[in-house]
């Protein structure tokens, strides 16, 4: 399974792109793809990051069915994982 965000670098510009089709919704898979991809950038030489998405849409939100049977509390934590 191909990766939902992945990191780039092209000399100092780095570039994430989201790829999670077909709206980019904010799956588990991709706030932790997400945050391996910025994790690859901050140890990269980039000195620029350009976030884009592929596809039509940049993100249509979050895919709510991640949320469920989650209380507040835990849903918030999730959430706060993609930041």
């Amino acid at each position: 399974m191909k990766p939902a965000a992945t990191f780039e670098a092209t000399d100092q510009l780095g570039e994430i792109v989201i790829d999670n089709p077909p709206l980019n919704l904010f799956s588990e898979r991709l706030i932790a793809d997400l945050r391996a991809s910025a994790q690859q950038a901050a140890a990269s030489d980039a000195r620029a990051v350009v976030v884009r998405a592929a596809g039509d849409a940049f993100s249509a939100g979050a895919d709510v069915s991640i949320f469920a049977g989650l209380d507040h509390d835990a849903a918030a934590e999730l959430m706060t994982q993609a930041l």
